[in-house]
């Protein structure tokens, strides 16, 4: 039986929701959860194995198991931990945005004094913002959530799922932004020119 381990600290509670449920009753593998407590909170249990952890445990406790694979669902924090990890183990990371994978370090310096000027540089003192991109490419892969995002480089994850529902055919364009985006950072009409330049989804 192959062994994984699943590692949401951050953010995304909704994408650890639907791995659980899809993983829940498989034969073939083993999870292991590894939770912050805010995310802990948000998840429904169904018997897994869930441990509480953070940037400062986690490489501690990856250490005394052996995984076939670990799973980092989200890397919006934690560069330093998350590049070790990367380093040390067989990782694929789950990836939100695609542009964040190849930005380069004068973009992120640049970055830091756009807004949330303090947030900012204590990701780049004290979480290794610079070390960003060195996650996405120790990373054995990387996981994209839209199979219209997929490619060579990028594996389509199907966590998403309609059980009960029809896919339609419409003309209609809805652009759904999940999780707690701020306003600020929502350009609809840059996403719909986007779409109808590609015929895909940026």
């Amino acid at each position: 039986m192959k062994k994984i381990a699943y590692i949401e600290i951050d953010t995304h509670a909704e994408i650890a929701q639907s791995f659980m449920e899809i993983m829940n009753g498989a034969d073939s593998f083993s999870v292991d959860y590894y939770f912050s407590e805010k995310i802990k909170n948000q998840v429904v249990e169904n018997g897994e194995s869930i441990f509480i952890s953070d940037s400062s445990m986690i490489l501690d406790q990856l250490k005394s198991k052996r995984y076939d694979l670990i799973i980092v669902g989200t890397v919006h924090r934690y560069f330093n931990t998350f590049r070790i990890i990367a380093e040390k183990y067989n990782t694929s990371v789950i990836v939100h945005n695609i542009n964040f994978v190849n930005i380069s370090a004068l973009s992120l310096f640049k970055s830091i004094f756009k807004a949330d000027l303090m947030y900012r540089l204590k990701l780049w003192w004290k979480e290794g913002l610079f070390y960003s991109s060195k996650v996405y490419q120790k990373a054995k892969n990387l996981l994209v959530l839209d199979d219209e995002l997929s490619s060579e480089r990028f594996r389509f994850l199907p966590l998403f799922y309609t059980k009960y529902a029809e896919k339609q055919d419409r003309k209609l364009l809805t652009i759904v932004i999940p999780g707690g985006v701020s306003q600020q950072r929502r350009d609809y009409k840059k996403s719909i020119f986007s779409h109808k330049k590609t015929g895909g989804i940026i």
